[in-house]
């Protein structure tokens, strides 16, 4: 079951749930809303330039470290450019003992063609850290710091509470992809 709005507020005041900094009006009728940090990252080639790096997307393999710049979005906004993954991060740091996390768009954010994430929306039980946004646009788009980019929903959980300890456990910033380097994980050829 999806925790209410005034739910929200009273299991943070319990302390099952953890929002730093907590903003009481950011929390609507089913979610809170998150705010984008000044920070973004890019993959880039080895040899890329600034000037390449926001112009153009670069190839990636799930097997190999792919290099990161990272970038702070000014006041007066950054434009975002199709066809390239922008890995942003939210402001507020969360943590639940006790509820599974769901991330997703805002409403007037979809409605201008930015995704917030790809495939990555379920935060576990147990995380603690900023959550990184995957974000992409369908046409160029001006974005800015502190805004109110996406929410973050609460949802129960049946049966014994297992507490997540991966490897973005206390994220911090934008994190790119660590799966590249698992013995045993995500883009091995096979898990024995």
């Amino acid at each position: 079951m999806i925790l209410t709005g005034p739910e929200i507020k009273k299991q943070i005041e319990l302390g099952h749930i953890s929002i730093d900094p907590f903003i009481p009006e950011n929390v609507g009728e089913n979610a809170i809303d998150m705010r984008l940090s000044n920070t973004l990252r890019f993959y880039v080639s080895e040899d890329n330039s600034s000037y390449r790096l926001i112009q153009e997307p670069v190839s990636l393999d799930m097997r190999r470290e792919t290099k990161t710049i990272e970038m702070t979005i000014p006041e007066r906004g950054l434009l975002l450019r199709p066809g390239i993954l922008y890995l942003g991060n939210t402001i507020e740091t969360i943590h639940s003992d006790r509820y599974v996390s769901h991330i997703t768009g805002r409403s007037s954010v979809g409605r201008l063609g930015l995704a917030i994430h790809w495939t990555a929306g379920i935060i576990d039980v147990g995380f603690r850290g900023q959550i990184t946004l995957e974000m992409v646009v369908v046409q160029p788009l001006m974005v800015y710091p502190n805004v109110r980019i996406c929410q973050l929903l609460f949802e129960d959980t049946i049966g014994e509470k297992v507490q997540y300890k991966g490897r973005y456990q206390n994220q911090s910033g934008p994190v790119a992809s660590r799966g590249f380097n698992e013995e045993h994980g995500s883009f091995s050829e096979t898990r024995k």
